[in-house]
């Protein structure tokens, strides 16, 4: 017979960790798997946190864990912008001071078996589980452009699949978006010595307004209170009442989450672009060709003219879209039964897919709770929802007492 665990976490980034923590806090048994915050540990050196600090946490029901307390505890401005690396510093101390127990292997396959699963690692190790949380963020939902899927990755990339640009110096890069990984690359390239064309549907890049560190009046705070999201009243009910987009007809939520928030630069990428990336607005890709060892993009602009830009490479900044058939753990049989908004799986109030004990976080959520979904500060929402659901879920079940000794706590009183 398998060991059993009562809840199996598969991604240990900011939502896995999070679920983890208000699991632990309430004596839920639970294993967590996967490298802590390797998605971040992989981004381009040297860029900063697009979010406020105060909205980018591993969110843990004891108090002081915030990334804000983290780093006035080490005597560090809260100027922006703020670097990338001490946001994952920050995860990986808070981790490994609270959730050690973090398994540094990858799942490899999730089988459906009765009313609960099987899950294997790469290890070869398999073990029972009850339920099974996936919260693996942005990894596997790179997005690019059909129709450049037929071109080698040689000549076609995506933003993620570059952990630095050594050795691009002197080649001529195209950058394809408007959002923020797309100019950050275009910046990483520029500095790395390369020659770059950005190319987007929009006909300029939007960058946030530089802070004036003037104070605000009161009419301002109300009319346009901050929030993890940024600025306004729709910033301020997604914050405070995150529940309101799940009740939106299908078709609106969908559209808020991927209208809401769009490409965006922030503030000081401004700088790192002007007068050394050349801009190709109001364009739509057709499709690339091989040349001699370099690649021909092919677009077209708003009146209609076609035209072919050569290059050694492209970078597609062109973002992340959710499809579960893009998780190499879960197999087919099981995806099969989850239904679907889009590519995405529907789920419940509860996190819980068609498929029942199967549960997703993060990304893979927001077609179902709207576009705080997108970000970490999600999580504030997420986490304690998914444990609490959990925790009354594994009372009901058969043999699915939660156990506060598997991890040597106290659940914390509520």
């Amino acid at each position: 017979m398998l060991e059993t665990t009562d809840v199996a976490i598969i991604g240990a980034g900011p939502y896995g960790l999070s679920v983890a923590a208000h699991l632990r806090a309430r004596g839920v048994d639970f294993r967590i798997f996967g490298q802590p915050m390797m998605f971040w540990k992989r981004m381009l050196p040297g860029i900063n946190l697009k979010s406020p600090d105060f909205g980018s946490n591993i969110y843990t029901p004891e108090p002081g864990n915030t990334f804000v307390e983290w780093s006035e505890a080490r005597g560090l401005s809260r100027k922006e912008p703020i670097p990338m690396s001490r946001f994952t510093e920050y995860a990986v101390d808070t981790q490994q001071r609270l959730l050690p127990m973090v398994e540094k292997v990858e799942v490899t396959k999730v089988r459906s078996v009765d009313d609960a699963f099987e899950v294997t690692t790469a290890a070869g190790a398999r073990f029972g589980a009850r339920r099974v949380v996936v919260a693996v963020g942005l990894t596997y939902f790179a997005h690019m452009p059909e129709v450049l899927s037929g071109v080698s990755r040689d000549l076609v990339s995506h933003t993620s699949d570059h952990t630095d640009y050594k050795g691009w110096k002197g080649k001529q890069v195209i950058v394809i978006g408007a959002g923020q990984s797309a100019l950050e690359s275009a910046g990483a390239l520029r500095e790395a010595g390369a020659t770059v064309t950005l190319v987007m549907r929009k006909a300029a890049p939007y960058f946030t307004a530089v802070p004036s560190g003037r104070g605000r009046t009161l009419w301002q705070k109300i009319r346009y209170p901050r929030t993890v999201l940024g600025e306004g009243p729709l910033n301020y009910s997604l914050q405070h009442l995150p529940i309101w987009p799940y009740f939106l007809p299908e078709g609106l939520r969908v559209w808020l989450t991927n209208k809401h928030l769009g490409p965006y630069g922030t503030w000081w990428l401004r700088k790192e672009l002007e007068g050394g990336v050349k801009l190709v607005p109001n364009t739509t890709v057709l499709g690339a060709t091989p040349r001699d060892g370099r690649v021909e993009l092919r677009i077209r602009d708003a009146e209609g003219r076609e035209q072919g830009l050569v290059a050694d490479h492209v970078v597609c900044g062109t973002g992340y879209q959710t499809d579960i058939d893009r998780l190499p753990f879960l197999p087919p049989e099981l995806t099969a039964r989850i239904a679907r908004i889009r590519r995405a799986p529907r789920l419940s109030r509860k996190f819980e897919s068609s498929v029942p004990g199967l549960y997703f976080v993060g990304q893979a959520a927001s077609f179902s709770f709207g576009p705080i979904l997108r970000f970490v500060c999600g999580a504030e929402f997420a986490a304690p929802a998914v444990a609490r659901y959990l925790e009354a879920s594994l009372a009901r079940a058969p043999g699915g007492a939660a156990s506060a000794a598997a991890h040597g706590v106290t659940p914390i009183a509520r």
